[in-house]
């Protein structure tokens, strides 16, 4: 087998450049792109993880692939890189039968990005990750610089300054907008646009009046609402509201996106971050919206990662996403698919193990968490708000739960499962409460396969294995889903974790 990096960097003249190694001498044809390219046999290409969640459960936040990159520097020639700009950088790893392959019909193996280099006296190390890492940034980097030249503005003055600008996504309710005009007593609930759809002074509702047609009638000093009223401007630049009279308590609001369904948020986040619509896996996102419809609630007012939120969006519902060949790609995690998409036999498995970890356990009971409030209020409400929405504004969510007790006669060890508020909705939250109950509520196990790369180079995470062995009474054969992959350059081997 041969190996072949393509390693992007800067140059100390900050222009762009594409080094290229390879594990054995290997230089491409007239024909090919790139074209005569020569290959530095300088590679040792070690090991990438792949995971869908962290290896120790099933659920919850995204891990992202790590692994290393090793270059034979004991000459010194490559010395030069410790003045190019390569952490940050991305990387594509391939792969071929033997260095007669011809470049286009080498197997991509990984994309990702450089964390880490180390130079030592022999070697130059890379630490990789996939292209998850594109998104462990903020989502927004937008914030107020308080320029307002009252009664002017809608940037706010020094005393918001460096604040971030919030944003909403999906349905929420009783959010804490942030003052931008204390002339004119302008709020800003998104640099979106989003529907404001009501408002709230010590918890009781104003009265909403006609729209302003434009950023310049909203500062316009002399056409204010009625006292006790509001009115709105909304813009793909950001959506304001504006008070006809001084509030006598804390300021809240109920907003909503044109689109708050699950699905299409994860991509809205991700597209947000700056990932390309171009590189996001249409069909498989199209199929999990035609599964999975419900409404979900995201307000961002901090500089917490876009890869944070996709978790929390995604998780609400079991989605799993990932990056696959330069795609960001979805699904659900489900029962194992009664078809698989490969199989695996004593014939093809080097080694086979089966872990026993608590975080895989059977849970008892669900709690799925709906209609998040975002601003808790336990006093200072206004009289005339209802007993009803006094309740309401007191907890920050509200519970539905799916329960078996008779699993805590088998499995001693069954726990709970606690799922924050992200979903809007009662109905879509008692769904998923039974759902997850009818997943989580029996034994589970994950096998631990090692198999050859060569033969298993197309495996993907989600995908569905049959998988028969005469142990560990396997010998019927039985599905499992691949949650992780761990990728040993080496030995062209593969370690593959069937959650079953």
């Amino acid at each position: 087998m041969i190996y072949l990096l393509e390693l992007n960097v800067i140059n100390p003249s900050s222009v762009a450049e594409v080094l290229y190694f390879s594990t054995k001498p290997y230089n491409t044809l007239p024909s090919e792109i790139p074209a005569n390219t020569h290959y530095h046999p300088r590679l040792r290409p070690g090991s990438l993880n792949l995971n869908l969640f962290t290896r120790s459960s099933i659920g919850g936040a995204t891990r992202i692939g790590l692994g290393e990159i090793q270059l034979i520097n004991n000459d010194g020639e490559f010395d030069y890189l410790n003045n190019y700009t390569i952490s940050g950088q991305y990387f594509t790893i391939l792969r071929g039968i033997d260095k007669t392959t011809p470049r286009n019909q080498m197997v991509t193996v990984s994309t990702g990005q450089v964390s880490r280099v180390d130079m030592d006296f022999d070697t130059i190390d890379l630490t990789i990750y996939d292209e998850l890492n594109f998104f462990d940034k903020p989502l927004t980097s937008s914030v107020y610089t308080g320029t307002n030249v009252l009664p002017d503005g809608l940037d706010g003055t020094l005393d918001i300054k460096g604040k971030t600008i919030p944003r909403v996504y999906g349905t929420v309710k009783n959010i804490e907008p942030v003052l931008v005009n204390t002339s004119l007593l302008i709020y800003q609930v998104s640099d979106k646009i989003c529907s404001i759809d009501a408002m709230y002074n010590r918890g009781s509702s104003w009265t909403q009046e006609t729209d302003y047609a434009s950023e310049a009638d909203l500062l316009t000093e002399s056409d204010p609402p009625s006292a006790g009223c509001f009115r709105v401007y909304e813009s793909s630049t950001g959506s304001y509201f504006r008070l006809g009279s001084s509030p006598d308590g804390q300021v809240t609001a109920d907003c909503s996106t044109s689109d708050g369904a699950v699905v299409h948020v994860l991509q809205e986040i991700a597209e947000d971050a700056g990932w390309s619509t171009g590189d996001i896996d249409s069909t498989a996102f199209s199929t999990l919206h035609g599964i999975i419809s419900a409404t979900v609630g995201r307000y961002i007012t901090s500089d917490t990662s876009a890869l944070s939120e996709m978790d929390s969006v995604s998780n609400c519902v079991g989605i799993w996403y990932s990056v696959i060949e330069g795609l960001l790609t979805c699904g659900r995690i489900e029962n194992p698919s009664a078809t698989a998409d490969v199989t695996m036999d004593r014939l093809m498995i080097r080694r086979i193990n089966r872990t026993n970890n608590t975080n895989i356990d059977p849970i008892w009971k669900v709690n799925v968490g709906y209609d998040k409030n975002w601003t808790v209020q336990n006093s200072d409400v206004a009289g005339v708000v209802s007993d009803t929405r006094r309740l309401w504004l007191k907890d920050e969510e509200r519970i539905s739960f799916a329960e078996d007790t008779d699993i805590l006669a088998t499995w001693l060890n069954a726990g709970i499962l606690d799922i924050p508020a992200v979903l809007a909705d009662e109905s879509d939250a008692s769904t998923e409460a039974s759902r997850r109950l009818t997943l989580r509520g029996v034994g589970r196990f994950v096998y631990t396969i090692e198999v050859e790369m060569e033969e298993y180079l197309g495996i993907r995470l989600g995908n569905t294995v049959e998988l028969s062995y005469p142990r560990f009474d396997l010998n019927n054969g039985v599905n499992g889903l691949v949650v992780s992959i761990n990728y040993d350059f080496n030995s062209d081997t593969i370690e593959v974790w069937l959650w079953l």
